[in-house]
């Protein structure tokens, strides 16, 4: 006779079995979110998001709760313009979201631009795509300026602000995101209040020597006065640069010859703008330079060479002829004095190599400064901003 079952109870039947969990809901995946509320247009971009998560991240839907208006279950694009003024190449204004009031007026306000309704859909999703903690596709700096100000306006750069710092500064990497729009990413950084990201751009721009009308004034004379600065440095250190090529001495001369002629071959020894690529291309070839070679020009070490061998032969030929013929006459001796005072001279290819190596070390000292934190971007990087910066500090919590 089979055994009878165990009750889960000494007493009891058996028990029924537990009831599995739930599963949870799935949110869907980005921008249409299974869960969502909220339903926002953008271009031909069709969001499904949550009510509460606009609410608790951004001023401009927070707002809502704070007046009688119910709030929407549907947003349309509506073109506002944001405070970075006209361009040239492109319509600066992008697309707040606005409750839509008719099925009309979300078409009329679709229409119109195609490249700013492009434009303003990137940085809108962008900025929802932040908020949801999604991977961002930006990769211009014109891009991250846009989803910067955009933030501004909704009123959530808090919100996004670690997110898309983190994401700039990645994007940077192996890139050369910070050399191609400089300007672009000190007005993200404005927009963002991060310091990392507005120093980095400001000496880039200052570097480039570059300025932008969309700069907010106070970052444009911050530009404008580094780059006076950084002007005045390399003019500084390339005419301390020019005096260590001395001429007290025919070999030091002719090293000097050779230097300045090694310079002249890229940029005139007298500089007229320092922050020319060609001004940094020689000032960081001799930074570099681990011999002297790329400075030697060989026509001219062979005419040395002729004449150092041209004295040494004539020594040779006067201490040669016969004492006893010539001894008494003066002009024997005067010969041989004239040959040894050339000779003293050094004129031959050693010495002259001895002070091209000495000129070439005292260049590369006096030029330092300019290289300091180099980027190697091709323009001068030296520029050390440690602030202020130009938007209000933020209130300290110490006593």
């Amino acid at each position: 006779m089979p055994p009878k079952k165990r009750s889960a109870t000494p007493g009891s039947r058996d028990a029924p079995p537990a009831k599995k969990p739930k599963p949870a809901k799935p949110l869907g995946s980005f921008p249409a979110l299974s869960d969502g509320d909220v339903a926002i247009s953008v271009g031909d971009l069709a969001l499904t998001l949550h009510s509460q998560t606009l609410r608790k991240s951004c001023d401009y839907f927070a707002n809502f709760d704070s007046t009688s208006t119910k709030f929407p279950d549907r947003f349309v694009l509506k073109p506002a313009s944001l405070l970075l003024g006209p361009d040239a190449d492109h319509t600066l204004a992008f697309a707040v979201v606005s409750p839509a009031d008719a099925d009309a007026d979300a078409d009329s306000n679709n229409g119109g631009d195609d490249a700013r309704i492009k434009r303003a859909r990137s940085a809108n999703e962008a900025i929802f795509r932040l908020l949801y903690r999604q991977p961002l596709s930006c990769t211009k700096p014109a891009d991250f300026r846009d989803v910067a100000a955009l933030a501004t306006c909704y009123g959530c750069v808090d919100a996004v602000k670690d997110t898309l710092v983190t994401a700039i500064l990645k994007a940077s990497l192996g890139t050369t995101l910070f050399r191609d729009g400089p300007c672009a990413l000190l007005n993200a950084a404005c927009n963002l209040r991060d310091e990392s990201i507005f120093s980095e751009a400001l000496l880039h721009a200052v570097g480039r020597g570059c300025s932008d009308e969309l700069l907010p004034s106070t970052v444009a004379d911050l530009v404008d006065k580094h780059t006076a600065g950084l002007e005045a440095k390399v003019q500084g250190c390339w005419q301390a640069a020019m005096r260590c090529c001395t001429t007290d001495s025919i070999p030091r001369a002719l090293a000097a010859v050779l230097m300045r002629n090694y310079v002249d071959q890229h940029v005139a020894c007298t500089l007229v703008s320092p922050l020319r690529p060609e001004v940094y291309g020689v000032l960081f070839a001799l930074h570099t330079m681990e011999n002297i070679k790329p400075l030697l020009q060989a026509g001219l070490l062979a005419r040395v060479d002729d004449v150092d061998e041209a004295l040494v032969a004539g020594q040779d030929f006067i201490v040669a002829q016969d004492v006893d013929r010539y001894g008494d006459d003066d002009d024997y001796y005067a010969h041989l004095y004239r040959v040894h005072r050339g000779l003293d001279e050094c004129v031959n290819r050693r010495s002259i190599e001895g002070e091209l190596r000495t000129m070439l070390q005292n260049v590369k000292q006096v030029i330092k400064p300019l290289f300091v934190g180099d980027r190697n971007a091709g323009y001068f990087t030296c520029v050390q901003f440690a602030g202020p910066f130009p938007w209000p500090k933020t209130p300290s919590n110490s006593p």
